[in-house]
């Protein structure tokens, strides 16, 4: 499936965006994204989610999947 990977420079970590529509992508979401741990806290997943939305736009894609773990609170 095609994907894209971007960088958090600032915070030093990485967002994925998946692209694609697939009964898979269900359970594992169209965005994964990891923080390094002394950057958590401060909303930069959250700000490259937004950041990321045009780009959904621009492959048409009327919905976007975000699964997260249940005890991973902070996601």
């Amino acid at each position: 499936m095609p994907y894209y990977e971007f960088a958090m420079r600032r915070p030093g970590g990485k967002q994925t965006m998946s692209i694609g529509s697939t009964a898979k992508l269900r359970y594992a979401g169209h965005i994964g994204y990891r923080v390094k741990p002394r950057y958590r806290g401060h909303r930069y997943a959250a700000r490259s989610c937004r950041l990321s939305l045009p780009l959904t736009i621009a492959h048409s894609l009327r919905q976007v999947w975000l699964t997260v773990d249940s005890k991973n609170i902070p996601s």
